[in-house]
């Protein structure tokens, strides 16, 4: 059995889109989590009703419509968010999934996945969900021991959050999935620019030529019958041979630079379908997420200078808890979406290079 079990066991329980890390590859099963999903919508309902009871028997009273309202906010506004990002996600799994699978496949067929590039990817996706369940779970747990010991209703309490801290964890589980997903996207554009740049150097062509592939280390066959023009930095004998071979044969030289032209063409055109497909994918759902976690931290900090919801101890620790874990989703989202548009953006500008 393979260690990353939990990982696919957390996307399982909490997740929708049928990603799996095994290989780096996408798992073809479409087939959605109908349980977890219409367990989390009943749960939503569930808080939905029962905040504006709940809220007001935790911390300050609800001595005017003022405090009620902005005491309903966080809850409503993490109710709401995971509700309908969970709807949207899942609509958009059943209409779209499908199309990225394919995309992906057929850049598979141009460039295969190395075991070196799927171990990359495995790193990346432990390292998100460790910090997703490591900066949800234990705050989210002192929490409602803190509601357990200080609450007049702590059941009634303790029920109402459990369900809204559930939403939230399946909403950074979502988010881990697009990390990986982007994560591997970006580090494929980033092999296809670095063949692009080095296809644009002198001995760019010897690099993808079939003589290379085929008499790499080789030496010339006749080295008196052509001239031995040696590409600048390859000093070595195989892209002296290379170098040879090409002057000798002048159409293979065409034919690869042809060839490797449109294959690098190709990779990058389904990368970018692909980067479209995830973008209709996870839309909605990260769009739900930022607005979720800006209202969220902005309330967190009003409730813990107020003390709306109560004095209680330890309140310093779970503040920065919370802080720093809207924090890095939220720039992971960012940070992702920004290098992996990069990376798109800066083959345009070698292509423009090349032009110029």
């Amino acid at each position: 059995m393979s260690v990353y079990w939990p990982i696919t066991l957390f996307w399982k329980a909490f997740g929708v889109f049928p990603a799996s890390v095994q290989g780096g590859r996408r798992n073809s099963n479409t087939s959605l989590p109908i349980l977890s999903t219409m367990l989390l919508l009943a749960s939503s309902l569930y808080a939905l009703f029962a905040g504006p009871v709940v809220v007001c028997r935790i911390g300050e009273k609800c001595t005017s419509e003022s405090i009620r309202i902005l005491k309903q906010v966080y809850p409503g506004i993490a109710n709401v968010t995971s509700m309908l990002s969970r709807i949207a996600l899942s609509y958009s799994v059943m209409v779209g999934f499908d199309k990225y699978t394919e995309t992906m496949e057929c850049y598979e067929t141009y460039s295969p996945t190395t075991v070196a590039e799927a171990s990359r990817y495995k790193v990346f996706t432990a390292a998100a969900v460790c910090a997703c369940l490591l900066l949800v779970i234990p705050v989210n747990g002192m929490r409602l021991w803190i509601l357990w010991t200080d609450s007049v209703d702590p059941i009634l309490a303790i029920v109402h959050y459990t369900f809204i801290y559930v939403q939230n964890l399946t909403m950074c589980c979502s988010e881990t999935q697009f990390a990986e997903q982007c994560f591997m996207l970006y580090d494929k554009l980033k092999t296809v620019n670095d063949d692009v740049a080095v296809l644009g150097g002198p001995a760019g062509l010897a690099r993808f030529s079939r003589h290379f592939r085929t008499t790499a280390g080789a030496t010339p066959d006749a080295p008196g019958t052509a001239v031995a023009v040696t590409p600048p930095g390859a000093a070595d004998g195989a892209a002296a041979a290379v170098a040879v071979r090409e002057v000798q044969d002048p159409l293979d030289s065409v034919v690869a630079a042809t060839v490797t032209v449109e294959t690098l063409r190709i990779r990058h055109w389904l990368l970018r379908e692909a980067i479209s497909c995830l973008n209709r994918l996870f839309g909605v759902q990260l769009g739900m997420s930022v607005c979720a976690l800006c209202v969220m931290s902005f309330f967190d900090i009003y409730y813990e200078t107020f003390h709306v919801m109560g004095v209680y101890i330890m309140s310093d620790l779970i503040i920065y808890s919370w802080m720093l874990h809207y924090v890095v989703r939220y720039v992971g989202i960012v940070l992702m979406s920004h290098y992996t548009t990069k990376q798109v953006i800066h083959i345009i500008h070698i292509f423009y290079s090349y032009k110029t």
